[in-house]
């Protein structure tokens, strides 16, 4: 279920709710999880009271929901409870009938109103807000497994501590800007780690200049320039960062460059580089493993963090069709017989697709594995740009446009489980014209031709 759909069902309970009950909150809570958290109800203990009800894993996240208190009151108490003398929580989401706060314990804060919120994301029912980061309320970011989600801590610490207040009406437009870089950042190419100073020395100005190539909303270099400044601020006031201690006139002259060329995608037409990289990745350690995965890449558009949550529940015992949302599509037939090959070593209870023997496949492959391939493939030929142009959103952006030359868009959407919502993602109106008709493209048809003729007759 799409976050959009998962925040209209907890909204539909909570919005306009007075008063809640604990039924109201327990149905809250089963949507939750089953959608989103991802983890079994059962498995979290609770706390109901008169006025609060609590589901909680201890010293990891405190989930609360108040009968009826204002939401800064309820974030006030909650912000207390996560880190009280006999107990503490690292997170703590507040569910409530204005929406959805997602705290975090270890932020800085000081004694202004401006910086003295924990605040992570905040996704409201009246408007969009921070809905598009619902996916990182999964348990793998808030119990600790994939430390992605502190990018995002770190940003609301950096405005709490180092932020000048005097600017705190332009804070929103900070905000919006350093998120959706980083979310870029976390999809397309690297990881957060725990050594804060190579943390944010990994990421590089070509990151940058990557993402607002792929940005279909930076349209000038002048917006381009003023987008990196805001991220410029944050990654430095977390380590020097050399790559981004740049000035204007040069930040201006890069994004100028970039923003009047063509967005790299993968030339459609060299089938033969593509079996060459498919023939590379085989005899290569884990080719069997690593040759699948970049099926999926090719013939899916899959995203990497699916590809690594991949079950064998999501692949039918024929290994002929693999579940993409809600529905089973066809594989190809070398897909299936990539996945057959893989089959034959697991061991029957095998969990995880992409795991690895030594926890018996019980354990998701991290998404470094998928970096890795990607990262092969690049070094097949250095001085060829071809091989540069295979990272997620390129191929999801190729595989959209090559699918559409032939396919219906509807048809297109189910396959590659992309939302309507997020056409704009991988074409702009612009270019959505290519892939009319030639008679309509140049004003020769009207698609109701035949329908109007029959009225016309009739009259």
């Amino acid at each position: 279920m799409e976050s959009k759909e998962v925040i209209a069902r907890i909204g539909k309970i909570l919005k306009d709710n007075t008063a809640i009950t604990e039924d109201e909150y327990i149905a809250v809570m089963n949507i939750f999880c089953e959608n989103t958290f991802d983890y079994d109800i059962q498995q979290l203990y609770n706390n109901f009271e008169k006025t609060k009800y609590d589901y909680y894993i201890p010293e990891k996240i405190l989930m609360r929901c108040y009968k009826n208190k204002s939401y800064s009151k309820a974030l006030s108490l909650l912000a207390e409870d996560m880190d009280s003398e006999n107990k503490t929580y690292e997170w703590g989401i507040l569910f409530h009938n204005k929406g959805i706060w997602l705290l975090n314990r270890d932020i800085k804060v000081s004694n202004t109103q401006f910086s003295s919120q924990r605040t992570v994301f905040k996704i409201l029912f009246t408007n969009k807000t921070d809905s598009k980061y619902f996916k990182y309320f999964n348990h793998e970011y808030l119990l600790g497994y994939d430390k992605d989600i502190y990018f995002f801590r770190d940003v609301i610490t950096y405005k709490n501590t180092k932020f000048s207040s005097v600017k705190s009406d332009s804070w929103n437009a900070y905000f919006s800007c350093i998120k959706r870089f980083m979310d870029y950042y976390i999809s397309e190419k690297g990881h957060y780690i725990e050594d804060i100073d190579k943390c944010y020395r990994n990421i590089k100005l070509s990151d940058y200049e990557a993402y607002i190539k792929d940005n279909r909303t930076i349209k000038t270099p002048n917006t381009a320039k003023n987008q990196f400044f805001y991220i410029k601020s944050f990654v430095l006031s977390q380590t020097y960062n050399k790559e981004f201690d740049i000035s204007s006139n040069e930040i201006i002259s890069r994004c100028k460059n970039i923003l009047n060329k063509p967005a790299g995608n993968v030339d459609e037409t060299d089938i033969k580089k593509i079996a060459g990289i498919i023939k590379c990745i085989e005899n290569q350690r884990n080719g069997k493993r690593n040759k699948t995965i970049f099926l999926i890449l090719l013939c899916f558009g899959m995203e990497r963090r699916k590809i690594c949550a991949l079950t064998w529940d999501d692949i039918d015992k024929k290994c002929e069709k693999i579940k993409m949302g809600k529905y089973e599509m066809v594989m190809p037939h070398i897909l299936q017989q990539s996945f057959k090959k893989l089959k034959q070593g697991k061991n029957d209870d095998a969990t995880y697709v992409f795991g690895n023997s030594r926890t018996n496949w019980q354990k998701p492959l991290p998404e470094s594995g998928i970096n890795g391939v990607l990262e092969f493939i690049k070094n097949i030929d250095t001085q060829d740009e071809f091989y540069k142009k295979f990272s997620p959103g390129n191929i999801r952006k190729w595989l959209f446009r090559f699918l559409l030359k032939e396919n219906p868009l509807q048809d297109v959407l189910v396959l590659m489980n992309i939302p309507i919502s997020n056409i704009s993602n991988y074409i702009s109106d612009e270019e959505m014209i290519e892939f009319t008709t030639d008679k309509l493209s140049k004003g020769k048809k009207y698609l109701l031709e035949d329908f109007m003729n029959d009225v016309e007759k009739l009259l």
